[in-house]
């Protein structure tokens, strides 16, 4: 079942980091990033309860990924 595998969960995260990066993290909804990752927003509250928490991982893979670039 692809909802439950890391491939789903590394998606919605690059999906709602893309939507954040285009319109800003107060414009982040959980139907958009459902949407666009083209995936229901069952799938979605399986990995991530709530916007905030989903909010809150989008920025920390993020940051990550700032960080490596600068390492680079």
């Amino acid at each position: 079942d692809y909802a439950h595998t890391p491939d789903a969960l590394a998606n919605l995260l690059t999906t709602a980091r893309e939507l954040v990066a285009e319109r800003g993290p107060d414009s982040l909804t959980m139907s958009d990033v459902a949407h666009r990752a083209g995936v229901n927003r069952v799938t979605l509250y399986q990995h991530f309860r709530t916007r905030e928490e989903l909010l809150g991982q989008a920025l920390e893979l993020l940051a990550e990924l700032k960080t490596i670039a600068e390492e680079s």
